[in-house]
């Protein structure tokens, strides 16, 4: 499915809506950012849950998924394609939970794969980070007060990590 404007999830009261894909196979779903402006493909101001979804933009410098405004992510078998700018980004006191989550990377990201700034905080617990595919930036990048907590995680491929001013990063 092609997408060329940014899609917001709002709050959506009584309960956690869920963006679902196919959970055994993302790769048979994909959504793909078409913006040739900078912007943000899929944006999270509520509480949400993706599963079983590839993600892919084709715009410039379009990032895939962020979490802003005090949004909540949970995420699981997210395939990240290639992308022309951030993959995953969380910001502005967002939270993106990853607990045990099954996250592989086969594309090429222009900039980072993860980011949290500003109060973001990306939990990865116990995940499983395949980065093997593709390249980026950095995998991994955190600043201004943003949080990557990756403990007990296991990453295969590339885990070039940049931490800027503020920014911390819990690694296996």
């Amino acid at each position: 499915m092609s997408l060329s404007e940014e899609v917001i999830f709002p709050e959506i009261v009584g309960g956690i809506p869920v963006l679902e894909g196919d959970p055994t196979t993302p790769a048979n779903i994909t959504l793909t950012g078409t913006a040739s402006t900078i912007g943000t493909m899929l944006q999270v101001t509520g509480n949400w849950y993706f599963i079983g979804i590839t993600i892919k933009t084709t715009g410039t410098l379009l990032r895939g998924i962020e979490v802003t405004f005090g949004g909540r992510l949970k995420i699981n078998n997210i395939r990240i394609d290639n992308i022309t700018s951030h993959a995953i980004v969380c910001e502005l006191n967002g939270v993106i939970d990853g607990k045990n989550a099954s996250i592989v990377r086969a594309g090429a990201v222009t900039s980072a794969v993860f980011i949290a700034l500003l109060g973001g905080a990306i939990n990865l617990l116990g995940a499983t980070l395949n980065m093997t595919a593709g390249s980026a930036t950095h995998e991994y990048r955190v600043l201004l007060n943003g949080i990557i907590d990756m403990f007990g995680a296991t990453r295969t491929g590339g885990v070039v990590e940049n931490i800027a001013t503020g920014g911390q990063i819990r690694t296996p």
